[in-house]
Order: C-alpha cells, then structure tokens, then sequence
C-alpha cells in the first residue's frame, strides 16, 4: 500500500482489510516519542492518552504562569497565555506530533524560573540549551524545532532583563551556538549508528535528506519555491486563530503603553528590545534554511512563529516593566 499516506494506509488496513504489503524505512530519524507512546499504549486507548496529553499540557501551562507571577513577572503571562492559545491547544492536546516540542520548551522554561539567582542561570543555561537541541533532536519529528530554543531564550531574556545589553547578546549567541551542537549533533550521531547497526549508507540518506529540504525545489520538481511565498505561507497559516484579534489588541495596548510611559533614552530602548527582536526572527530565518520542508509542511511549521508572536510582546513587557522599575524599584511586571 505505497500510494497511501501513513494515516490512510492503517485506515485502509483495518477498515478495508487490505494487507500490509510493503515497509517504509526512515532511519534518519530517533524516533524517540516512540519511547513514551508506545508504554502508554500497553495501558491506554489512543483517546485516554490524547485526554493525559491535554490535561498534562495545561497543567504544565498554568504552573508557568504560577511560576511568573511569584517571580514577579505578572505581566508576563498575558504573553504567554496568548502564545500558549495561538498553538491551539485542542489541536495539539489531539496530535502527539505537535506536542513534543510544547513540552521541551516548557520544561526549559520551567527549568530557568526555578532557577535562584541570576548567576546560577546563566550557568545552568548553558546545558538547558545543549540539551533542548539534544532532546529536540530525539523526540521532535522536525515539526517547529526552533521553538525549544526560541522559547526558553525569551525566557532567559526576560529574567536577565536588567543585565548589560552586551552581556544578553554574548548570552544569546553562545547559548544558540549550545543548541545547534546538540540538535545537530543528535542528528549525526543517529546517521551514524543506524550505520553500524544495519549496515547502509544512513549518513548518505540523512544529507539527501538535508540537500531536498533546504532546496527551493519542490518534491518532484514540478515547481520552484520562493522564501517570500514561504514565509507569507507560514506566518498567514499561523495567524489564522479564534485569538488573533485579541493578541493584536494586545500589542497594541503594550505599545501604546510603553510610548505612554516609556522614559528611557532611545538608545537603552533599543538595546533592550534589539535581543528580543533578535530571537524573534529565528522562525524567518530557519523558513529561509528549511524552505522546502517548511513549504511542503506549512501546516505544522507554522507553529515556529509562537516565538516570533512571543518575542514581540515580552519585549513590550520588559520595556514597560523597566520603566515601572525606575518608578518603584521593587515592582518587576
């Protein structure tokens, strides 16, 4: 049954009767939600663990908000939320594939808000980020990767907000280096292995892999893909939410703020929101890298853009929560 799509090729076997006739192999990949999914699966029925998904997911989302607002960063869930409802959580609550990244990000996140102080995060960053790309790498069957570096990068620039402009650039850089070792990395190793294990040319496979989904070339060549028609692509399919107008309504009301408030040079301002805007544009730069991958599966790539969406309004957050702070040192968001 090679002419189906996965879904429809179990569709036509346990409805229809119709045997499995052939194997499909794809060893570039770890594989390793399997790790999780398939002990659930001895225990649970597919829609029990669909619900756990749900549930989990939401009990994740409120414990970071909890977190936030004890650390003092209240304004900053409002951001978080909105992002959170912009991956819409009933889709990813039904569709494994789009929760791997959601819990790796989060967990991040919680691993820095429960960090101490400022410098025993920066140190234990350093690892957080290697092993998001790791961790990426191993469960994420390339849906939005850059989203469990993203994510926890505004994090961090959110909780070092008062740090130097340099040092959060320096900080940005080194922990975006971490993740690409470890993401990159994980993949090779994985090339490597399967390798050994059954004796074929996986590394050949893996950069194959790599030349297809970076070209502009569609996968039979029929057409030729733009970055302008991809990024349009994504970012349009990603805005396309019950909760859009409202997170619009919300920038607005954040800008409007900080232009209300905001009495900081114009210099400081943008050296405070130029990190932000910084991470803010990686999902635009990796459509650009991963341009056929991200124009075939525009429907799950999109995801990516929870990081642009989130950098814009915890920029606004830190500017105002920094203008706040000049008023009332003690008050954070």
């Amino acid at each position: 049954m090679t002419e189906y799509y996965p879904a429809e090729t179990i569709v036509e076997h346990y409805v229809k009767g119709k045997p499995f006739d052939s194997v499909v192999d794809y060893p570039r990949y770890w594989h390793g939600y399997l790790v999780i999914l398939k002990p659930l699966l001895i225990f649970m029925e597919y829609k029990e663990i669909r619900i756990l998904n749900g549930i989990l997911q939401i009990a994740l989302t409120i414990l970071i908000c909890v977190l936030l607002f004890k650390k003092g960063y209240k304004l900053a869930v409002v951001p978080y939320l909105l992002s959170y409802m912009m991956l819409m959580p009933a889709a990813m609550a039904k569709c494994f594939q789009f929760s791997t990244c959601f819990y790796i990000f989060n967990f991040r996140c919680l691993a820095l808000l429960l960090s101490d102080n400022n410098e025993k995060r920066k140190r234990q960053a350093q690892v957080i980020f290697l092993y998001c790309g790791i961790m990426t790498a191993f469960f994420d069957y390339l849906t939005y990767p850059v989203s469990t570096f993203g994510i926890p990068m505004l994090f961090y620039l959110l909780l070092s907000a008062y740090d130097p402009a340099g040092s959060k650039l320096r900080d940005t850089i080194k922990n975006g280096l971490l993740w690409c070792i470890g993401y990159a990395g994980m993949w090779v190793s994985k090339w490597i292995l399967a390798g050994i294990i059954t004796k074929e040319n996986i590394i050949e496979d893996g950069l194959n892999a790599v030349r297809e989904r970076t070209s502009n070339i569609s996968p039979y060549g029929s057409e030729t893909y733009s970055i302008y028609g991809c990024e349009i692509l994504n970012y349009k399919t990603f805005f396309k939410t019950p909760v859009t107008i409202l997170v619009i309504f919300v920038i607005g009301y954040f800008i409007f703020k900080c232009i209300k408030i905001n009495k900081k040079t114009k210099e400081y301002t943008v050296k405070l929101l130029f990190p932000f805007f910084l991470i803010g544009i990686v999902p635009a730069v990796w459509y650009v890298f991963a341009l056929n991958h991200s124009t075939v599966h525009y429907w799950f790539t999109n995801k990516a853009c929870i990081v642009s969406i989130m950098g814009i309004m915890l920029g606004l957050v830190c500017l105002i929560q920094s203008n706040r702070s000049e008023e009332n040192p003690s008050q954070k968001g």
